[in-house]
């Protein structure tokens, strides 16, 4: 059985035998060596990345969305220990659900040394996470909260741990298996934003996107102790859009009537923030 590994801050719980390994991470290749970010759709596989032209260090790019699709987040380490992984969905922490700043302070996923993992949804216990889907904003889990100052962008940042001694299993009892919360129920709380439509997939023109609080799936978690550095080492902004909005910009080869209009501000994700140089033609076929 598969079990992610969480970091919760001030709970210092060791749940299994663990090793710090000493060494640094891989020097990989560009902006994002260290770490690979990918969403992978239930129906499409891996989504299509489009460069996004920034003069931020941190990787961005851009993904097609289609409304009411499953997606995950897919992760893997390339350095050779382990790190913790801040994942924010639309601003929000998909673990606590919180409104997040990308840092050190929030709850993460401890990723082990060149392994890979995919996050599916929000954190609803630890055995149990609501799937993401892409859909409107007014039907998206940030804006259940109020919170569109990052809507349709996925944000990772990752980190460093403190050196530390090597840890040991718990004598206080700690995590055992079977413990938890991890029942049969399944449904969607009352206050959740509604389920997915699975009608038409194309979006309003102009609109944007967001992700939803899906139906309940298992995912099984443990808490470890992780001490991460104030800083992250490496941050990845993924950025989401109904094909109408790529084709705006100029990023797909689209018909004509498939552009869109409008924009709003977005503290994740700056539209203005081009590089300063001509953008690429909108090509029409």
């Amino acid at each position: 059985m598969n079990f992610k590994q969480i970091y919760q801050p001030l709970l210092l719980l060791l749940v299994l035998p663990l090793t710090v390994q000493a060494g640094h991470p891989n020097p990989g290749g560009g902006r994002g060596g260290d770490i690979s970010v990918s969403i992978v759709s239930d129906d499409r596989g891996r989504l299509k990345e489009y460069k996004a032209n920034s003069r931020s260090k941190s990787k961005r790019s851009y993904v097609e969305a289609q409304k009411g699709e499953r997606y995950k987040i897919k992760i893997r380490n390339n350095t050779n220990r382990r790190i913790g992984l801040v994942i924010a969905v639309d601003g929000r922490n998909i673990i606590s659900g919180k409104k997040s700043y990308l840092s050190s302070k929030e709850r993460m996923y401890v990723l082990k040394p060149w392994k890979s993992a995919t996050y599916d949804g929000w954190r609803r216990n630890k055995h149990k996470v609501n799937r993401f889907y892409f859909t409107k904003p007014k039907n998206s889990y940030a804006d259940n909260w109020g919170d569109r100052s990052a809507m349709g962008v996925i944000a990772v940042a990752a980190f460093k741990a403190k050196p530390q001694e090597p840890l040991y299993e718990s004598n206080s009892g700690g995590w055992n298996k079977g413990q938890g919360n991890g029942g049969s129920n399944t449904h969607t709380p009352s206050n959740s934003p509604t389920k997915p439509s699975f009608g038409a997939r194309r979006s309003a023109r102009g609109a944007k996107a967001g992700t939803g609080y899906g139906e309940s799936s298992t995912s099984h978690t443990r808490k470890v102790k992780f001490e991460p550095k104030r800083k992250a080492f490496n941050r990845q902004f993924i950025k989401y859009e109904w094909r109408e909005k790529l084709c705006q910009k100029g990023l797909m080869r689209c018909y004509e009537d498939d552009y869109g209009r409008g924009r709003g501000d977005n503290r994740f994700w700056n539209d203005d923030d081009d590089g300063g140089y001509a953008p690429p033609p909108r090509y029409i076929h």
